[in-house]
């Protein structure tokens, strides 16, 4: 692969992404390293730990070759050619991914509230020399990347700041446990979906994902042609930008139209448009409040904005889950509110409510005028066939990575995917095969189950366990959510630290050999006798809790709510409704939140007897 990406990359020496000062070397193993040269050009790798090796660059520039490293230890130095890295570490490597749950970042996170104890969580990023982040960027692309725009960095709360809350957390909780270096890398993107993570060979490894990406290929070459007549449509749609928009100078003419509500750019009448919209409003306020500071609240945009206040620009944020609250200063009369929010793909504008906070009174904003603008570098694109999503995100944040020496991976991600459960049941196991064969290696996986969430419909119970099918690969693990939710109507549960926690405890169970607790009860078998059901479970020691969640179906599979008592480690189940129950599930809902837990703390496993067709079977992406 190296070889076919890299002719447009410069000939002198170069080291791939992950080679840089403050890097950390998986301990104990022989790590690939990559770079690309001069055809021909012979390469020389010295390690101050004694490990010396060469390379010698093919046809197009690349070589790769490895390293053996040694124990825990460091800091190192590492020449390659004329290159020196200082710093260098070496101990244990893990890469974190999914969606935003596992972007989520430690400082201020505020969709709709940030991860519990932040500021003190962050605190300790300074006090963790050997602990090493590195973080990728953001990128889609259409074809494998050989780079990512990112270095190591030494652990503190600048760095860890904006880094997985998750991945940072876990690291941490590695390094104390067992006293070695640490290095993380974090690589996700939030609401994506499973497939953009895979290759495009591993979508071929599904037909029926093969299909739609052959499908992707042709709208992609038809988009070509379709986007260059549209350009030339734009032509008679843009008007000049002109920042006096923003000022109480200006004064909006007829092409501006009128709304009493802000709301998404569908609910004013514009449809999936992709671009820039300006809006402005007044509001009179009074002479008691004239002087007095005061909270600018416009609810959430997606995707970016810039806000001004009486024609200065009091804000600029980009995400479109990130709430908008700006300090501003009230005048007497009137005052002139005007947003540019810009977006690029989904509904876009505005949701939420739209206010001034001032003490305890609050003033709405309302009777807007709005004027859609192109956004130069996010064209709309109406009638425009999809050609975009399948593979790109592990096109330019997966494949420069591999095959990076690592301990194993984490993995936070599902939500995008519930509508399509049980067509994850085997796109998610075929992910992490995907990565695995990237690697060389089946290293440890390891994954969160989403959290119970209102979803509309209900979909989470199916997507909970799709992700228990990955179970059945070797060296998973997955930890539960359902006891760490403080409102169902937030998807990003904010008691990140206990997520770390339990993924920590999985590593150290089973790649670090600790005597710990990692997993929580779960079903193994089910004997009806009568009215009830004895439930018998792994990891049920200490079992504990009120047991409410249960419901018990008989032959016609009607199921009912029904009660339990713990007996030990067992539970037994029945209903006044049914009198021979054949089938019984715990937490079949979107909403339900653990009711019972072993002696270590941790919550059972959600789970079904029945084979029932599912809500979501047969949708596909």
């Amino acid at each position: 692969m190296l070889t076919f990406l890299l002719t447009a990359l410069p000939a002198d020496l170069k080291l791939a992404s992950l080679f840089t000062d403050h890097m950390v070397f998986q301990r104990q193993t022989n790590c690939p390293i990559w770079g690309w040269a001069n055809p021909g050009q012979k390469v020389t790798i010295k390690a101050s730990w004694g490990a010396n090796t060469t390379a010698t660059a093919d046809k197009n520039g690349a070589w790769k070759t490895s390293l053996k490293t040694p124990a825990a230890g460091g800091p190192f130095t590492l020449n390659v050619g004329n290159i020196q890295l200082k710093d260098v570490l070496v101990g244990e490597v893990w890469l974190c991914s999914g969606q935003s749950n596992m972007e989520m970042w430690l400082k201020a996170y505020a969709s709709p509230a940030p991860v519990v104890n932040w500021e003190k969580e962050l605190e300790t990023a300074n006090q963790l020399p050997n602990v090493r982040l590195f973080q990728v960027p953001r990128l889609m692309s259409a074809k494998p990347e050989a780079i990512v725009n990112a270095v190591w960095q030494n652990s503190s709360s600048e760095a860890a700041g904006m880094f997985s809350a998750v991945g940072f957390m876990f690291a941490r909780e590695l390094n104390r446990k067992l006293n070695i270096p640490i290095g993380i890398i974090h690589s996700s993107w939030g609401g994506t979906e499973v497939e953009l993570w895979t290759s495009e060979p591993g979508m071929r490894k599904l037909p029926e994902l093969g299909v739609k990406l052959d499908a992707y290929r042709k709208n992609a070459i038809t988009n070509v042609a379709r986007q260059a007549e549209y350009q030339a449509e734009l032509k008679k749609f843009v008007p000049t930008e002109k920042p006096e928009w923003a000022t109480a100078a200006f004064e909006p003419d007829s092409t501006w139209k009128s709304v009493a509500k802000v709301g998404s750019f569908n609910a004013i009448g514009l449809g999936d448009f992709d671009g820039s919209v300006w809006y402005r409003t007044e509001i009179e306020v009074p002479a008691n409040l004239a002087g007095q500071d005061a909270r600018l609240k416009l609810g959430t945009i997606d995707d970016d904005e810039r806000t001004y206040f009486n024609g200065k620009m009091v804000g600029e944020t980009e995400g479109w889950d990130v709430q908008r609250n700006y300090s501003i200063t009230l005048k007497a009369g009137k005052n002139l509110v005007v947003v540019r929010a810009t977006d690029g793909a989904g509904a876009g504008g505005f949701a939420g409510d739209q206010l001034i906070e001032v003490g305890d009174q609050k003033l709405p904003l309302t009777n807007w005028r709005y004027l859609p603008i192109v956004n130069p570098n996010r064209p709309p694109q109406p009638n425009y066939l999809p050609s975009s999503g399948f593979s790109t995100l592990y096109n330019g944040m997966i494949a420069p990575l591999a095959p990076f020496a690592i301990k194993g991976a984490l993995w936070y991600q599902g939500e995008s995917n519930v509508s399509r459960a049980e067509q994850y049941q085997r796109s998610f196991p075929n992910m992490i095969q995907d990565w695995r064969t990237a690697w060389g290696t089946n290293f440890s996986f390891y994954f969160v189950q989403i959290a119970p969430f209102a979803y509309q419909p209900p979909y989470g119970p199916e997507l909970r366990e799709a992700q228990g099918f990955a179970l059945k690969m070797k060296n998973t693990g997955m930890v539960l959510t359902t006891d760490l939710v403080d409102s169902l109507t937030n998807i990003h549960p904010i008691k990140k630290r206990q997520v770390a926690d339990r993924l920590a405890a999985l590593a150290l169970l089973n790649d670090y050999g600790q005597k710990v607790t990692a997993n929580g009860p779960t079903f193994k078998s089910a004997t009806p006798s009568g009215r009830s059901m004895r439930v018998i479970f792994t990891n049920a020691s200490g079992l504990k809790g009120t047991g409410e969640g249960f419901q018990v179906a008989g032959k016609d599979g009607v199921y009912c709510d029904a009660t339990a008592r713990i007996e030990g480690d067992a539970v037994v189940v029945e209903s006044v409704q049914v009198s021979n129950p054949v089938s019984l599930r715990y937490g079949w809902s979107d909403t339900m939140l653990a009711t019972l837990w072993n002696g270590a703390g941790l919550p059972m496993v959600p789970f079904r007897t029945d084979n029932l067709p599912l809500f979501t079977k047969g949708v596909r992406w």
